[in-house]
């Protein structure tokens, strides 16, 4: 089980492709071409299929915060 973040504000929950771009202020085409790069994006890459491969793409609101904090505070070479 994923352990779950300190973020203020995170409620554990699942987010969706247009609420992932709306929270990035990009298109929901955007963050499917991320995912679709050679090398991903890095909160694109943490995207998942619910049910399959056929089902829809979900997203940890937990990845989303991690992502955020690393932004913040980037890590040294």
């Amino acid at each position: 089980m994923t352990k779950q973040c300190d973020a203020p504000g995170c409620e554990h929950g699942l987010l969706d492709t247009a609420e992932i771009a709306a929270r990035l202020r990009v298109t929901k085409q955007l963050v499917l071409q991320w995912r679709a790069q050679a090398k991903p994006h890095a909160l694109a890459d943490k995207g998942f299929r619910l049910n399959g491969d056929s089902g829809p793409l979900r997203w940890r609101e937990c990845h989303y915060h991690q992502y955020l904090d690393d932004l913040d505070h980037p890590r040294s070479a």
